[in-house]
């Protein structure tokens, strides 16, 4: 019963097909300004939360990128904290519509302790914000950032559990077939009570037992087969996983360079330094491996 929930779940279909409706409808015929509500998209979630922006009462704006703005927000219906990512869609092109929703529809069919939960989603004007909730100690860029502040390191203990935390939910993504493909520090979130939360699923594909060849992800953290152009697997997140331990090491990523072909031609040709003495001879071979072009799952 299980096995089928999660296979349903991982395929656009049933309620979630209600919200590609409303996305094809918004880009065909959408007169100006329309308000679609979170009843129409056939997710009830929002309910007791707030379907509509005025639900809300922004306190701050907590992150800004290329696939949208994050809001720190409180649900003025159930009084709870929540953060609002809003994607302006107004100049988005109609044949990429599809990766207006699917960190959507892969949050909504992840359900793990290590995978930011989401809530649902609706539309105003020319906005789509997806309701989740709220990572309340940031992520682990902000936690390296404050190590390099206060000139320390993080100790060993940590990094580990801060590790194993994401590879647990990498474990729960990759049993249903869904690649991240742009794990990185920004993207690893930290909530109360040291819990790590994997987030951002805009990136992530359902994988088939092919290859993948189309480039996604952060440069930073892109693997040798990726930026050579050969196929990939899953096991692009293991290398994303070794670079982000690497990172909490050594308060800096794992690979450098002054422009974007200087940065692969070492990503591809030159090992990184190594990591600090601080750490144990066991901690540095792991997280080489993990490194590894190929490594074991």
């Amino acid at each position: 019963m299980e096995k089928k929930k999660r296979n349903t779940a991982a395929v656009p279909g049933g309620e979630l097909m209600a919200v590609d409706n409303i996305c094809a409808q918004y880009w065909s015929d959408r007169p100006e300004h329309a308000h679609v509500s979170a009843d129409e998209t056939g997710i009830r979630q929002l309910d007791s939360i707030g379907k509509s922006l005025s639900d809300y009462a922004i306190i701050a704006e907590t992150g800004r990128g290329g696939s949208g703005t994050v809001y720190k927000a409180q649900s003025k219906v159930d009084g709870r904290v929540y953060a609002l990512k809003r994607i302006n869609m107004k100049h988005i092109k109609k044949a990429n519509r599809e990766h207006c929703l699917q960190e959507v529809r892969m949050l909504k069919s992840m359900k793990h302790p290590q995978i930011l939960e989401c809530f649902g989603s609706f539309i105003e004007g020319e906005d789509l914000y997806i309701v989740t909730e709220f990572a309340d100690h940031g992520d682990l860029d902000k936690l390296i950032k404050h190590q390099i502040s206060k000139n320390r390191m993080i100790g060993e203990g940590e990094v580990w559990e801060i590790l194993w935390q994401i590879a647990l939910g990498l474990l729960h993504l990759h049993a249903n077939s869904v690649i991240h493909r742009d794990i990185k520090t920004l993207n690893i979130l930290l909530t109360s009570g040291k819990r790590v939360k994997i987030g951002d699923l805009g990136e992530s594909v359902l994988y088939t037992k092919d290859k993948l060849s189309r480039v996604a992800g952060t440069p930073l953290y892109l693997p040798p087969e990726v930026i050579k152009g050969e196929g990939y697997d899953p096991r692009v997140d293991v290398w994303g996983l070794g670079c982000v331990g690497y990172q909490l090491t050594a308060l800096a990523p794992p690979f450098a360079g002054e422009n974007l072909q200087t940065l692969f031609d070492n990503v591809t040709g030159k090992p990184p330094k190594e990591i600090p003495w601080y750490y144990c001879a066991i901690h540095s071979s792991r997280v080489a491996h993990t490194r590894s072009r190929c490594p074991d799952s």
